[in-house]
Protein backbone atom coordinates (compact mmCIF):
# COMPACT_ATOMS: atom_id res chain seq x y z
CA UNK A 1 0.00 0.00 0.00
CA UNK A 2 1.12 3.64 -0.36
CA UNK A 3 3.55 4.71 2.33
CA UNK A 4 3.28 8.51 2.34
CA UNK A 5 -0.21 9.94 2.91
CA UNK A 6 -0.78 13.70 2.64
CA UNK A 7 -3.51 14.50 5.19
CA UNK A 8 -5.11 17.92 4.73
CA UNK A 9 -6.98 19.19 7.79
CA UNK A 10 -8.81 22.45 8.47
CA UNK A 11 -7.45 23.42 11.88
CA UNK A 12 -4.62 21.98 13.95
CA UNK A 13 -7.17 20.97 16.58
CA UNK A 14 -8.37 18.34 14.07
CA UNK A 15 -5.03 16.56 13.85
CA UNK A 16 -6.45 13.36 15.25
CA UNK A 17 -8.30 10.84 13.13
CA UNK A 18 -9.20 7.17 13.06
CA UNK A 19 -8.35 7.17 9.35
CA UNK A 20 -4.84 8.33 10.21
CA UNK A 21 -4.67 5.72 12.98
CA UNK A 22 -5.49 2.91 10.56
CA UNK A 23 -3.11 4.17 7.90
CA UNK A 24 -0.26 4.33 10.40
CA UNK A 25 -1.18 0.86 11.60
CA UNK A 26 -0.64 -0.26 8.02
CA UNK A 27 2.84 1.28 7.99
CA UNK A 28 2.05 4.60 6.30
CA UNK A 29 3.67 7.92 7.16
CA UNK A 30 1.18 10.76 7.67
CA UNK A 31 2.15 14.19 6.33
CA UNK A 32 -0.19 16.57 8.17
CA UNK A 33 -1.10 19.94 6.62
CA UNK A 34 -3.45 22.61 7.98
CA UNK A 35 -3.53 24.93 5.01
CA UNK A 36 -6.11 27.08 6.77
CA UNK A 37 -3.44 27.86 9.35
CA UNK A 38 -0.76 28.70 6.79
CA UNK A 39 0.81 25.34 5.97
CA UNK A 40 1.63 25.31 2.24
CA UNK A 41 0.04 22.96 -0.26
CA UNK A 42 2.76 21.04 -2.10
CA UNK A 43 3.31 21.86 -5.75
CA UNK A 44 4.95 18.51 -6.48
CA UNK A 45 2.31 15.79 -6.36
CA UNK A 46 5.06 13.16 -6.40
CA UNK A 47 5.91 13.92 -2.75
CA UNK A 48 3.13 11.62 -1.52
CA UNK A 49 1.25 8.50 -2.61
CA UNK A 50 -2.34 9.38 -1.61
CA UNK A 51 -4.36 12.26 -0.18
CA UNK A 52 -6.94 12.44 2.60
CA UNK A 53 -8.89 15.70 3.09
CA UNK A 54 -10.89 16.06 6.29
CA UNK A 55 -13.76 18.22 7.45
CA UNK A 56 -13.87 21.83 8.58
CA UNK A 57 -16.01 24.68 9.78
CA UNK A 58 -16.26 26.70 6.56
CA UNK A 59 -18.31 26.00 3.44
CA UNK A 60 -16.82 25.67 -0.04
CA UNK A 61 -19.28 28.42 -0.93
CA UNK A 62 -17.12 30.78 1.12
CA UNK A 63 -14.12 30.40 -1.20
CA UNK A 64 -14.41 34.06 -2.25
CA UNK A 65 -14.11 35.06 1.41
CA UNK A 66 -11.46 32.53 2.48
CA UNK A 67 -8.61 32.34 -0.01
CA UNK A 68 -7.35 29.04 1.41
CA UNK A 69 -10.54 27.33 0.21
CA UNK A 70 -10.11 28.67 -3.33
CA UNK A 71 -6.56 27.33 -3.38
CA UNK A 72 -7.72 23.97 -2.05
CA UNK A 73 -10.42 23.67 -4.72
CA UNK A 74 -7.86 24.12 -7.49
CA UNK A 75 -5.35 21.82 -5.77
CA UNK A 76 -7.88 19.02 -5.22
CA UNK A 77 -8.72 19.03 -8.91
CA UNK A 78 -5.01 18.77 -9.78
CA UNK A 79 -4.60 15.83 -7.40
CA UNK A 80 -7.53 13.89 -8.83
CA UNK A 81 -6.68 14.63 -12.46
CA UNK A 82 -3.14 13.37 -11.78
CA UNK A 83 -4.63 10.02 -10.73
CA UNK A 84 -3.50 10.27 -7.11
CA UNK A 85 -5.76 8.25 -4.77
CA UNK A 86 -8.00 10.76 -2.96
CA UNK A 87 -10.32 10.40 0.03
CA UNK A 88 -12.47 13.40 0.92
CA UNK A 89 -14.42 13.32 4.18
CA UNK A 90 -17.31 15.77 4.76
CA UNK A 91 -15.80 19.12 3.65
CA UNK A 92 -13.22 17.03 1.78
CA UNK A 93 -16.06 15.39 -0.15
CA UNK A 94 -17.67 18.76 -0.83
CA UNK A 95 -14.33 20.11 -2.08
CA UNK A 96 -14.08 17.12 -4.41
CA UNK A 97 -17.57 17.69 -5.78
CA UNK A 98 -17.18 21.45 -6.13
CA UNK A 99 -13.77 21.09 -7.79
CA UNK A 100 -15.56 19.19 -10.56
CA UNK A 101 -18.46 21.60 -10.91
CA UNK A 102 -21.02 20.30 -8.41
CA UNK A 103 -23.02 22.62 -6.18
CA UNK A 104 -22.91 22.43 -2.37
CA UNK A 105 -25.50 23.78 0.04
CA UNK A 106 -27.82 23.25 3.01
CA UNK A 107 -31.32 21.82 3.00
CA UNK A 108 -34.14 24.39 2.93
CA UNK A 109 -35.34 23.12 6.34
CA UNK A 110 -31.83 23.58 7.86
CA UNK A 111 -31.81 19.96 9.09
CA UNK A 112 -28.44 18.53 10.00
CA UNK A 113 -27.03 15.05 10.23
CA UNK A 114 -25.12 15.20 13.48
CA UNK A 115 -24.65 11.82 15.13
CA UNK A 116 -25.51 8.35 13.85
CA UNK A 117 -27.91 8.38 10.91
CA UNK A 118 -29.10 5.74 8.43
CA UNK A 119 -27.09 5.12 5.28
CA UNK A 120 -28.22 3.07 2.29
CA UNK A 121 -26.06 1.57 -0.45
CA UNK A 122 -26.85 2.42 -4.05
CA UNK A 123 -26.28 -0.16 -6.81
CA UNK A 124 -22.72 0.98 -7.60
CA UNK A 125 -21.85 0.82 -3.90
CA UNK A 126 -23.73 -2.37 -2.98
CA UNK A 127 -20.61 -4.45 -2.30
CA UNK A 128 -18.65 -1.68 -0.59
CA UNK A 129 -21.47 -0.69 1.79
CA UNK A 130 -22.82 -4.15 2.56
CA UNK A 131 -23.41 -4.48 6.30
CA UNK A 132 -23.26 -0.74 7.07
CA UNK A 133 -26.69 0.72 7.82
CA UNK A 134 -25.73 3.67 10.05
CA UNK A 135 -22.81 6.09 9.86
CA UNK A 136 -21.56 8.97 12.00
CA UNK A 137 -22.11 12.35 10.37
CA UNK A 138 -21.47 15.96 11.37
CA UNK A 139 -22.76 18.31 8.68
CA UNK A 140 -25.62 20.48 7.49
CA UNK A 141 -24.65 20.90 3.84
CA UNK A 142 -24.76 18.35 1.06
CA UNK A 143 -23.08 18.04 -2.32
CA UNK A 144 -24.65 17.36 -5.69
CA UNK A 145 -23.25 14.51 -7.76
CA UNK A 146 -20.44 15.77 -10.02
CA UNK A 147 -20.72 15.04 -13.72
CA UNK A 148 -19.46 11.56 -14.50
CA UNK A 149 -19.29 10.50 -10.83
CA UNK A 150 -20.70 7.23 -9.50
CA UNK A 151 -23.20 7.51 -6.65
CA UNK A 152 -22.37 4.91 -3.98
CA UNK A 153 -24.62 5.58 -0.97
CA UNK A 154 -27.37 7.90 0.24
CA UNK A 155 -29.08 8.87 3.47
CA UNK A 156 -32.72 9.86 4.02
CA UNK A 157 -31.79 13.56 4.12
CA UNK A 158 -28.82 13.75 1.74
CA UNK A 159 -28.93 11.79 -1.54
CA UNK A 160 -25.17 11.85 -2.26
CA UNK A 161 -23.64 10.45 0.92
CA UNK A 162 -20.79 8.74 -0.90
CA UNK A 163 -19.54 8.96 -4.48
CA UNK A 164 -16.53 8.15 -6.60
CA UNK A 165 -14.82 10.00 -9.45
CA UNK A 166 -12.77 7.71 -11.64
CA UNK A 167 -11.26 4.69 -9.90
CA UNK A 168 -9.47 6.20 -6.91
CA UNK A 169 -11.17 9.46 -5.81
CA UNK A 170 -13.85 9.00 -3.14
CA UNK A 171 -16.09 11.50 -1.39
CA UNK A 172 -17.73 10.51 1.90
CA UNK A 173 -20.22 12.85 3.54
CA UNK A 174 -20.00 10.84 6.78
CA UNK A 175 -17.10 10.54 9.22
CA UNK A 176 -15.33 7.20 9.59
CA UNK A 177 -12.46 9.30 10.95
CA UNK A 178 -14.32 10.23 14.16
CA UNK A 179 -13.60 7.91 17.08
CA UNK A 180 -16.14 8.08 19.93
CA UNK A 181 -13.52 9.69 22.19
CA UNK A 182 -13.39 12.66 19.75
CA UNK A 183 -17.13 13.39 19.75
CA UNK A 184 -17.13 15.74 22.73
CA UNK A 185 -14.32 17.78 21.18
CA UNK A 186 -16.12 18.04 17.85
CA UNK A 187 -19.37 19.11 19.51
CA UNK A 188 -17.50 21.80 21.45
CA UNK A 189 -15.82 23.05 18.26
CA UNK A 190 -19.10 23.29 16.32
CA UNK A 191 -22.02 24.04 18.67
CA UNK A 192 -24.01 25.55 15.79
CA UNK A 193 -24.20 22.13 14.12
CA UNK A 194 -25.32 20.52 17.35
CA UNK A 195 -28.10 23.12 17.67
CA UNK A 196 -29.66 22.47 14.25
CA UNK A 197 -32.87 20.46 13.75
CA UNK A 198 -32.18 16.75 13.48
CA UNK A 199 -28.90 16.82 15.41
CA UNK A 200 -28.43 14.27 18.19
CA UNK A 201 -27.17 15.47 21.56
CA UNK A 202 -23.69 14.41 22.63
CA UNK A 203 -25.26 12.03 25.15
CA UNK A 204 -27.31 10.38 22.37
CA UNK A 205 -24.25 10.07 20.16
CA UNK A 206 -22.18 8.43 22.88
CA UNK A 207 -25.03 6.09 23.74
CA UNK A 208 -25.42 4.94 20.13
CA UNK A 209 -21.67 4.58 19.63
CA UNK A 210 -21.55 1.37 21.67
CA UNK A 211 -23.50 -0.53 19.01
CA UNK A 212 -23.12 1.59 15.86
CA UNK A 213 -19.44 2.49 15.94
CA UNK A 214 -17.99 -1.06 15.62
CA UNK A 215 -19.65 -1.71 12.22
CA UNK A 216 -18.36 1.63 10.92
CA UNK A 217 -14.89 0.82 12.26
CA UNK A 218 -14.94 -2.50 10.42
CA UNK A 219 -16.24 -0.78 7.30
CA UNK A 220 -13.23 1.57 7.37
CA UNK A 221 -10.83 -1.37 7.26
CA UNK A 222 -12.66 -2.82 4.26
CA UNK A 223 -12.69 0.54 2.53
CA UNK A 224 -8.96 1.05 3.00
CA UNK A 225 -8.35 -2.42 1.55
CA UNK A 226 -10.28 -1.37 -1.55
CA UNK A 227 -8.79 2.13 -1.80
CA UNK A 228 -5.13 1.42 -1.15
CA UNK A 229 -4.62 -2.32 -1.17
CA UNK A 230 -4.28 -5.18 1.29
CA UNK A 231 -2.95 -4.43 4.79
CA UNK A 232 0.39 -5.62 6.09
CA UNK A 233 0.45 -8.48 8.59
CA UNK A 234 0.63 -6.19 11.65
CA UNK A 235 -2.46 -4.32 10.49
CA UNK A 236 -4.26 -7.56 9.67
CA UNK A 237 -3.52 -8.87 13.18
CA UNK A 238 -4.84 -5.64 14.70
CA UNK A 239 -8.03 -5.98 12.66
CA UNK A 240 -8.53 -9.55 13.83
CA UNK A 241 -8.12 -8.39 17.43
CA UNK A 242 -10.69 -5.59 16.94
CA UNK A 243 -13.21 -7.92 15.35
CA UNK A 244 -12.81 -10.45 18.17
CA UNK A 245 -13.38 -7.67 20.72
CA UNK A 246 -16.50 -6.51 18.84
CA UNK A 247 -17.89 -10.06 18.78
CA UNK A 248 -17.42 -10.31 22.55
CA UNK A 249 -19.63 -7.29 23.22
Amino acid sequence: MPTRIFYLIHGRELQESRVADRLQERGAEILWCSHRDGDPLPDALTEFDAVVVGGGAHSVNEAARYAYLARELAWVRRVVEAGTPYLGICLGAQLLGAAFGASVGPRPDRRAECGYHPIEALPAGAALFAGLDHAYSFHYEGVELPAGAAALARSPLYPNHAFRIGRHAYGLQFHPDCRPDLMARWCALSPETLARPGAQSLAEQLGLAATLDPPMSRWLDRFLDLWLGAPNEAAAAAMRHRYAADAAL
